[in-house]
C-alpha cells in the first residue's frame, strides 16, 4: 500500500501491535527513574521534566511506527513476532521520502524503536533479538559552526547599545564570549552570582559551583547594568530581567541579536548561538589541543583561569 503524507497525518491514532507494551514500558521507565532519583541528591523540576519529555518523544515515535504497520498490514494476521529489520527500514524510508523528516528526526525514531524493543526482548519472549539494532542510523553531515569575527561583534554590540536597556543584551553577549557559558546557563544566573568586588561570576550547575573571572570590558558594562537593574524594582532574583522586572526571555534576546545583525548589514547571518561557537574557536586557537579544549568546555575551573586571560574577545569594547 502506498501511503501519502496527508493520509498518514489524517489517519487516527491506533492501538495495534505496541499498544499493550507501551503502558508497561512507561511503568518500567517510571520505576527506573525512581531508583535513579534515590541516588541523586539534586533532583529538580527541570530534570523531571526532561525525563518526562524523553518518554513523550519515545511514545510518539513508537505510536507512529504502530500506525504505519497498521495501515500496511491491518488486513493480515501480522503480529509483533513478524517484525523484521525490513519493516523498520521501510518505516524510516517512508518517514524520510514521504513525511520529509530530517535525518536527525529519522535517527530519533530509530532510537525510540531500539529502546522499546530492548525492553520487549528483556521482559517478553516475543522477539529473538533487538532487531532495531540491525538497522543503521542515517549519516548526518556535520555543519561547521560559524564564528563571529572581531570586527562584526563590535558592530553588533554597538547597535545593541542603542536600544532601550541595550546594556543588558551587551552583558549577555560578553558573558558568553568571555566565559563560554551556554545561553541557557547565563539566563539561569541569579543576582548573587555576580561578585563585582572580587570580579567573579559564579554559576551553579546541579550543586557544583563554577567561577569565572570578570574581564575589564565586561566589568564596566556589568556595573552599568546592575545600576539599571536596581532602578526597575525587579520582582525576581534572576540576573537578567525585562523592563517590568520579570525574568528576561531567551527568545527576546535572540530576536534582538538577530535584528542587530540585520541592521549592521553584515555578510554573515549570525545568530546568538554563534557567540559560544566563537569562544570555542578562540580557545581552540589558544590551546591547540583537543583534550584540553574538551576539558575547558566541561568547565574545569583551573583551565578557565589560565586560558580565559588570553581570550581574543576579552578586549571587545
Amino acid at each position: 500500500m502506498n501511503i501519502t503524507k496527508k493520509q498518514f497525518e489524517e489517519f487516527p491514532k491506533v492501538d495495534y501491535i505496541f499498544g499493550e507494551y507501551m503502558y508497561k514500558y512507561k511503568m518500567h521507565m517510571d520505576k527506573e527513574y525512581r531508583c535513579f532519583s534515590k541516588d541523586d541528591t539534586f533532583i529538580d523540576v527541570k530534570k523531571i521534566k526532561a525525563w518526562q519529555h524523553s518518554y513523550k518523544i519515545n511514545y510518539y515515535n513508537i505510536m507512529l511506527f504502530d500506525k504505519y504497520l497498521y495501515m500496511q498490514y491491518k488486513d493480515t494476521d501480522f503480529s509483533i513476532r513478524d517484525i523484521r529489520e525490513i519493516h523498520i527500514q521501510e518505516f524510516l524510508d517512508f518517514s524520510y521520502n514521504v513525511m520529509k523528516n530530517k535525518p536527525i528526526t529519522i535517527n530519533q525514531k530509530l532510537v525510540s524503536l531500539r529502546m522499546i524493543m530492548k525492553y520487549i526482548c528483556k521482559y517478553y519472549n516475543v522477539l529473538p533479538y533487538n532487531i532495531a539494532l540491525m538497522v543503521p542510523k542515517l549519516k548526518i553531515d556535520s555543519v561547521k559552526p560559524t564564528s563571529i569575527s572581531y570586527s562584526d561583534i563590535k558592530k553588533i554590540l554597538s547597535i545593541l547599545r542603542e536600544k532601550n536597556y541595550g546594556i543588558r543584551d551587551v552583558c549577555i553577549c560578553k558573558i558568553i564570549m568571555t566565559t563560554g557559558m551556554k545561553i541557557t546557563s547565563v539566563f539561569n544566573m541569579k543576582v548573587n552570582d555576580v561578585d563585582l568586588n572580587n570580579r567573579l561570576l559564579r554559576y551553579n550547575n546541579l550543586g557544583k559551583e563554577f567561577f569565572y573571572p570578570i574581564q575589564d570590558t565586561l566589568y564596566n558594562d556589568l556595573c552599568s547594568y546592575m545600576d539599571f537593574r536596581s532602578s526597575i524594582n525587579p520582582k525576581c532574583n534572576n540576573l537578567f530581567v525585562n523592563s517590568s522586572g520579570k525574568p528576561k526571555n531567551i527568545r527576546s534576546f535572540q530576536i534582538a541579536f538577530r535584528n542587530a545583525v540585520i541592521k549592521a548589514d553584515l555578510d554573515e547571518a549570525y545568530t546568538a548561538q554563534n557567540l559560544r561557537a566563537s569562544f570555542l574557536y578562540e580557545m581552540g586557537r589558544i590551546l591547540n589541543d583537543e583534550n584540553e579544549l574538551s576539558e575547558l568546555t566541561d568547565q574545569k575551573i583551573v583551565k578557565q583561569y589560565i586560558a580565559l586571560k588570553e581570550n581574543h574577545f576579552n578586549d571587545i569594547i
